[in-house]
């Protein structure tokens, strides 16, 4: 006997009013799977299934599983796919969310103590997995809140909820498959154009830059405020941390930076990258003495000056002549 495939649509939301009466409406009108208590809904009568994730939990930690409709099939014993990702997004709380440096923790949102993230972290990465934002409350109208959805994804469909009641066509469903959207950072790291042609209301740089940041500069930098910048993802070279990559993130207000490996320059040749692609790629931007060693960020954002981002960027840099001069230049091959 034939079965009827079915739809999932994954919902993100802070736990605000606006978006818990949003939920409260999903619950009532279509079955619901809330990870938290996954007591499997009824789904005989219906193609389509809501699964709401903790508030904690980023969207794109389970999309890598959940693209694969084998997966998604196997989990609820019924042929399924995914249809979307919604984001339910307070336009009231976005401006105060994205320039708080408040915790989870702080908020009780956490699932565990050590939990590091921040809400802008959170917020962002809400944006930026979404196929479809619903913009609640009385500013779901506001040009700048439209416009700083589009700057960190332009690609998701927008709908508007200002009475707080579900947007219409918010669970629709349609045949074409889900695709993830690629953030902008990520394609202005890959030297493409962040947004679509004609795209209006963002600006970007992406830095590259051949030499070592002086630490104490560049976390002067860090603990500055950047009036405009929304996002930003890269990696640093620090001058007294030769061999180390720090990862760099931005998300609204919180600058952070991380341990993230050492440069190719620095282990051994045994250990390079095997694939072809990969090492042409290195060997595209390598430098005779620093190897792969180099800066590369990108900054996005709303009233983002490049000629003033780059410029205190390049006041971090330590002078090149003046570092390692007795160590042997490494080469790859």
């Amino acid at each position: 006997m034939h079965t009827a495939r079915t739809t999932l649509f994954l919902i993100a939301a802070l736990p605000y009013g606006s978006a818990n009466q949003v939920l409260s409406e999903i619950r009532h009108r279509f079955p619901t799977l809330r990870l938290a208590a996954p007591e499997m809904p009824d789904l005989s009568q219906s193609e389509v299934l809501a699964v709401e994730a903790p508030a904690a939990v980023e969207p794109g930690m389970l999309l890598e599983s959940w693209r694969d409709d084998d997966f998604l099939s196997h989990w609820l014993q019924r042929p399924a796919r995914l249809g979307g990702v919604i984001t339910l997004l307070d336009t009231t709380r976005l401006e105060v969310d994205l320039r708080s440096k408040d915790r989870l923790v702080d908020r009780g949102w956490a699932s565990a103590p050590h939990d590091g993230r921040t809400v802008a972290d959170l917020l962002v990465e809400q944006i930026e997995a979404s196929s479809t934002i619903a913009l609640l409350g009385p500013d779901a109208l506001s040009e700048t809140a439209r416009r700083w959805v589009r700057i960190l994804n332009p690609t998701a469909r927008l709908c508007a909820a200002r009475d707080g009641s579900l947007p219409g066509r918010l669970l629709a469903v349609e045949e074409r498959a889900f695709e993830p959207t690629t953030p902008p950072w990520l394609r202005a790291l890959r030297s493409e154009p962040p947004w679509p042609n004609g795209f209006r209301g963002g600006s970007y740089i992406v830095y590259r830059r051949q030499a070592p940041f002086d630490s104490d500069r560049i976390t002067r930098w860090l603990d500055t405020p950047h009036p405009g910048l929304l996002r930003g993802k890269g990696q640093l070279w620090l001058s007294d941390r030769w061999d180390e990559r720090i990862g760099y993130s931005c998300a609204g207000s919180v600058q952070r930076t991380f341990l993230a490996g050492t440069w190719w320059a620095s282990t051994v040749p045994g250990r390079w990258p095997t694939c072809p692609l990969h090492s042409e790629d290195l060997l595209s931007t390598w430098h005779p003495r620093f190897g792969d060693r180099q800066q590369r960020i990108v900054l996005l954002g709303d009233t983002i000056v490049a000629r003033e981002l780059t410029a205190s960027l390049d006041s971090c840099l330590s002078d090149v002549s003046t570092i390692r001069k007795g160590r042997a230049r490494t080469t790859m091959h």
